[in-house]
Formats: C-alpha cells, structure tokens, sequence
C-alpha cells in the first residue's frame, strides 16, 4: 500500500513542469506613444532641436531614411522621442565596442522643448543583443518616457517536444523611465520586469 504511494509522490515530484511563460502584457493602448514620421516629426519639434537631432545623426554615422519619431497621446504632453537605426561602419572589427553601439537598440534621442538628450539603452540588454523598444509611454504623464524593452532572456536547447504543448518562451522584458538624466527601473506592478 505505500509502495504505489511512494511511487506516485516521486513521479510527481520529478515530473518537470511544461507550462510556459506568461506573455509579457502591453501597456494600455491610450498610453502607449504614437508614431510620427520624419515630415509630423519636424513639424513637432523645435527647429534647434531638430538641427541638434540632425547633427547626432551625422556624427553617428546613421542613415537618415531609418528615423522614426514617437511621441505621447495625451494633448499636454511635450516630450517626443526619436530612434534611429544604425548600423556599425564597415571596416571595423566585431570586437570592437563600437560595432556593438547601436546593433541592439536604436539610436536613441528624447526632445523636450529645445533640449535633446541621448538616452543609451545597451545597460538592458539581451541575450544576444536580441533586446528592441517595444512600446513608449508616459504613463505617469510627467513627460519622462518609459521604454517597454523586450529580448531573448534563456535558450530554448532540447527538442520542441520537451518543451510541452505551450513550446518554448524565453522571451523576458523590462521597462525603464528616463527620469533626472538617467534610465530608472519602473516601481513594482508598473511594468516588466523579467530580464
């Protein structure tokens, strides 16, 4: 009698777990910052901040047909961010960290009035430098964006039947506010937090 007992306790407890990880739920839609292309972007900005947006983006090498503009819903908001895609010169070598500067993340710039700051992303990085900017927001409406990051966290080795019927999930997430010149973790329950 305790034989099947003891038997059944044991396959329960090395029975390994399948379920998968919770998707990383979004902002609300109302917070979440609206695209604006190069021409909207112009128009909401000053013309010495984007002057300044221009020069950071002939110093860095970028190409201009990769800028996008972002900026928040709500009608007193004044603050925009801009990202652009670069990619590393050609001829530098792989070991360099200046390959690495910008293959994660974007080009990063926050406008507020005639002020435009780089915001350096690369301290939340990824495995494999897998991390992107998945949503922008302002949810606290204080004009300090929030970046929603998300990126390959764990290695999904083994075959697709051990992992179960959800599959694999080894995506985490993070968000960070921009606040006093620097990235701030978000408080508990006001973002992702699985990096």
């Amino acid at each position: 009698m305790y034989i099947p007992l003891l038997l059944i306790l044991i396959v329960t407890v090395m029975a390994p777990s399948f379920a998968a990880a919770a998707p990383l739920p979004p902002p609300p839609k109302a917070e979440r910052f609206v695209p604006l292309n190069v021409e909207q972007l112009a128009k909401h900005t000053s013309a010495p901040a984007w002057s300044a947006v221009q020069e950071l983006i002939r110093k860095r090498n970028c190409q201009q047909d990769g800028t996008a503009g972002h900026r928040s819903r709500k009608p007193g908001s004044k603050v925009v961010v801009v990202t652009v895609q670069c990619y590393p010169p050609q001829g530098l070598a792989k070991s360099d960290d200046r390959y690495y500067a910008y293959l994660e993340y974007p080009l990063t710039l926050i406008i507020f009035g005639n002020r435009v700051t780089e915001v350096d992303l690369r301290a939340n990085g990824f495995m494999y430098e897998s991390g992107h900017i998945s949503f922008i927001t302002d949810i606290d409406g204080n004009n300090n964006p929030e970046f929603w990051l998300t990126g390959a966290v764990c290695e999904c080795d083994g075959e697709p039947e051990d992992y179960g019927p959800e599959g694999c999930d080894c995506d985490g997430g993070v968000t960070v506010e921009f606040s006093d010149g620097n990235l701030q973790p978000r408080k508990e329950g006001k973002g992702w937090n699985s990096q």
